[in-house]
């Protein structure tokens, strides 16, 4: 059985990794490719008893065509080993370019 973690446990850390610049989001294409953004902004809290993250992301972007496509993304708290990369994911299109590459 899957452990069930509290979102209010990790809420302080992730509002500090907004603030740091470390949280990425990460959706996919059709085929599986994952593509992702990072983000400097977003609403968390509860909506009739469930845990909500809530991100804008513009339609002109890459990743808003792939959310909907597949309707499927995931929030992902990165660690300051990771700044770099949270940098590199925010400058670059997955339009031009394999982010995992």
């Amino acid at each position: 059985m899957k452990e069930k973690i509290d979102y209010r446990e990790v809420l302080k850390e992730t509002v500090e990794a907004l603030e740091n610049g470390l949280v990425l989001l990460v959706s996919v294409d059709k085929k599986g490719k994952p593509n992702p953004m990072a983000i400097g902004w977003g609403a968390m809290g509860e909506i009739w008893g469930k845990p909500v993250f809530i991100v804008l992301v513009r339609p002109s972007r890459y990743t808003y065509s792939l959310i909907e496509q597949t309707e499927d993304f995931s929030v992902n708290v990165a660690d300051e080993s990771m700044k770099d990369i949270v940098i590199y994911c925010g400058t670059v299109s997955g339009r031009n370019h394999d982010k995992f590459k």
